[in-house]
């Protein structure tokens, strides 16, 4: 393949890639699905001690029975909410690379922003780490 052809190839595949975001707002839109599993997380916790609190209640089985069941809706409701939220999160960060070849922000640049801290509601560092966001999914999905 010569370079003309080469070029050509390049140019069509630039040209296949969708209007990408600018590094900002894909920065604010991967803090929010930060902002999101930490959400799913807490629900998640939440649920569990309702589980708890179901294995040791004395209640009449009609009442465990329609607890169980509304415990099991909301068991796949959360763990729905973790599947989108790590597929929109890999979208999110596989946007970065793209952003970084065409020039529209430099690793470094990126690593500044994606590396400075940002805090929950109640004071709690939120994951902005691609790894760390995929190993705290991924925990939460074994349930």
């Amino acid at each position: 393949m010569n370079t003309l052809e080469e070029l050509l190839r390049l140019r069509r595949i630039f040209e296949a890639i969708p209007p990408l975001p600018d590094a900002v707002t894909l920065y604010n839109k991967i803090l929010h699905e930060s902002i999101q599993l930490r959400i799913a997380t807490r629900s998640m916790s939440d649920l569990l001690e309702r589980i708890k609190a179901l294995q040791h209640s004395h209640e009449d089985l009609r009442n465990r029975s329609l607890q169980l069941h509304a415990t099991e809706t909301l068991w796949e409701k959360i763990h729905t909410v973790f599947a989108l939220l790590r597929s929109e999160i890999r979208t999110l960060f596989a946007v970065i690379p793209l952003l970084q070849a065409s020039g529209m922000i430099s690793e470094e640049e990126w690593n500044l922003m994606i590396q400075k801290p940002q805090w929950d509601d109640r004071g709690e560092t939120l994951l902005l780490n691609h790894d760390e966001i995929e190993r705290a999914i991924k925990d939460h999905l074994k349930f």
